[in-house]
C-alpha cells in the first residue's frame, strides 16, 4: 500500500534522506559494557530500506543549561549536537528550533525539526513552591545531582501564572468555549484556539509556517497536548458559537440539550479540528514542498482519542500527516505500552510511518533503563517504525545516552 508522501511508496520514504542518515551505535543492549556501559561508538552504514538508521530525541533550544557548557571554541548548541550524533540520534524536535541547532545538526547530519502544541492559547500554570529552589550546590554539579537524586522534593503554596496568546486576547470570538463560555479562567485550564472560524485556522496555521521558516528545519511537526476533559475523558470545550452554532444549523439539534458525549456532537467538533489540521499542513507545505509534517498524540485506547478531538485516524486516511507519532507521556505499564502500539500500527496499516516517543521527564514516566528499553523493544516488536525519547535533559540527568544508543540496534 502507498502513503500520501508526495506519491513515494512508504519503503521508498524510508530509504529517503528524512530516515538513512549515517548514525552511531554500539553494543549498549547486550554483550560488552551493557545498557550501563556503553564501549565505544563504532560507525554503521545508512540502511537501504526498512525501519530508520537513528532514534530520534526531543530536546530544548538555546540555553540549554549546566550541563551544556561548551568547551574551547564550542558553543553549547554544538556540543549538544555532538553528543546527539554520538549516541545514534538522527533527529532533533525542538519548540524554538533556532537556525543555530539547525546548522549545528546539519554540520553532523542530525535533523533538526520544530515543534509546536497546536491552537495552544495560554491557561492558568499552578507553579509551587519546591524545597528544590533551595538547593546547594548547583544542580549541574555531581554533588548536585547526588542530592537531588536521594530527595524527594517537597511542594508547597502553588502560585497562579495566568498567560493568553495576543490573537486570542485580541480576537475572544476565536477562543474555545466550555458550556458556561465565560471568560473566567480556572486553575489548571488550558485555553485554546477555536478551529471553528477560518480566520481562526488560518493564524495557526501562519505560526507553523512561520516556524518553519525561521528555522528553516527539515520539517515541523504538531503536537496534540493534554486538553480540557470532563470525568469520561471528553473534552469540555467546542460550545464557543461557531462550533455550536453551525451544529446547530446542520442538525436543528441545541448540543446545550444534549450530553457532552453524543455522538453525533463528537464527530462534529473533531470534524473541526481535522479542518484545523488540514489548514496546517497546507501551509506547510506552501512554506516549504519537501518539509516532513509529523503529528505527535498522547496515547490512549482505541476508544479514547475521538472525545478528545483526535481524529488521526481520518487525518492518514485524507493524507494530512507525513508521519505519525504515538506519545507515551507518563505510562509505565507495559502491556499498555504494547495494546497501544499495536492498535496504531493496524490503524495506520503502512500509509505513513509510525514512530513511539517514550518520555522520561514527566512525572509517572519511564525513568527505569531497562523499562524503557523493554518498551522499546516491544514497541519495535508491535511494528513502530522508529523510536524516540522525551526529552534531552532528561535523557542527560538520568544518564540515558546509552538507551539511545541501544534504541538503534533494536
Amino acid at each position: 500500500m502507498s502513503s500520501k508522501n508526495d506519491g513515494l511508496p512508504r519503503r521508498d520514504f524510508l530509504k529517503g534522506a528524512v530516515w538513512a542518515l549515517p548514525a552511531t551505535a554500539t553494543a549498549a543492549c547486550g554483550g560488552g559494557g551493557g545498557v550501563g556501559g556503553a564501549e565505544e561508538p563504532t560507525a554503521t552504514e545508512a540502511p537501504t530500506g526498512g525501519p530508520p538508521a537513528g532514534v530520534a530525541l526531543w530536546g530544548q533550544d538555546l540555553g540549554l543549561g549546566e550541563m551544556y557548557e561548551g568547551a574551547g571554541d564550542e558553543t553549547e548548541v554544538e556540543l549538544y549536537i555532538r553528543k546527539c550524533a554520538d549516541h545514534g540520534v538522527s533527529r532533533v524536535f525542538a519548540p524554538g528550533a533556532s537556525a543555530e541547532l539547525v546548522q549545528a545538526g546539519a554540520a553532523r547530519n542530525v535533523e533538526v525539526h520544530p515543534y509546536k502544541a497546536v491552537a495552544s492559547a495560554g491557561g492558568i500554570r499552578m507553579y509551587p513552591a519546591w524545597s528544590s529552589n533551595f538547593m546547594v550546590p548547583r544542580f549541574g554539579s555531581a554533588e548536585g545531582r547526588a542530592i537531588l537524586n536521594a530527595h524527594r522534593p517537597i511542594w508547597s503554596h502553588p502560585q497562579r501564572i495566568e498567560s493568553l496568546s495576543d490573537f486570542v486576547r485580541d480576537n475572544p470570538r476565536h477562543r474555545h468555549r466550555n458550556r458556561e463560555r465565560t471568560d473566567e479562567l480556572k486553575p489548571y485550564e488550558r485555553v485554546f484556539l477555536s478551529p471553528g472560524l477560518p480566520e481562526g485556522r488560518a493564524e495557526e496555521a501562519r505560526a507553523f509556517a512561520a516556524l518553519l521558516a525561521r528555522s528553516g528545519g527539515r520539517g515541523i511537526q504538531a503536537e496534540f497536548v493534554s486538553i480540557n476533559e470532563d470525568g469520561n475523558g471528553v473534552t469540555t470545550d467546542g460550545y464557543e458559537d461557531s462550533i455550536a452554532g453551525a451544529f446547530r444549523e446542520a442538525t436543528g439539534r441545541n448540543p446545550f440539550d444534549l450530553p457532552n458525549d453524543d455522538q453525533d456532537w463528537v464527530q462534529f467538533r473533531a470534524d473541526r479540528w481535522t479542518e484545523m489540521v488540514r489548514a496546517i499542513r497546507d501551509a506547510v507545505k506552501a512554506e516549504r514542498a519537501d518539509a516532513v509534517f509529523t503529528i505527535t498524540v498522547i496515547n490512549r485506547d482505541a476508544d479514547g482519542y475521538m472525545p478528545r478531538m483526535q481524529d488521526w485516524a481520518a487525518w492518514v486516511e485524507q493524507g494530512l500527516s507525513d508521519e505519525m507519532h504515538l506519545w507515551f507521556r507518563s505510562t509505565t505499564d507495559l502491556p499498555t505500552i504494547e495494546r497501544h502500539c499495536r492498535h496504531f500500527v493496524d490503524t495506520v496499516a503502512g500509509r505513513v510511518p509510525t514512530m513511539a516517543e517514550f518520555s522520561c521527564y514527566h512525572p509517572g514516566s519511564l525513568q527505569d533503563q531497562t523499562a524503557i528499553l523493554e518498551a522499546a523493544r516491544i514497541a519495535r516488536g508491535a511494528g513502530m517504525d522508529g523510536l524516540g525519547i522525551y526529552r534531552s535533559h532528561a535523557v542527560e540527568q538520568l544518564g540515558f545516552w546509552p538507551i539511545l544508543e541501544a534504541m538503534t540496534r533494536l
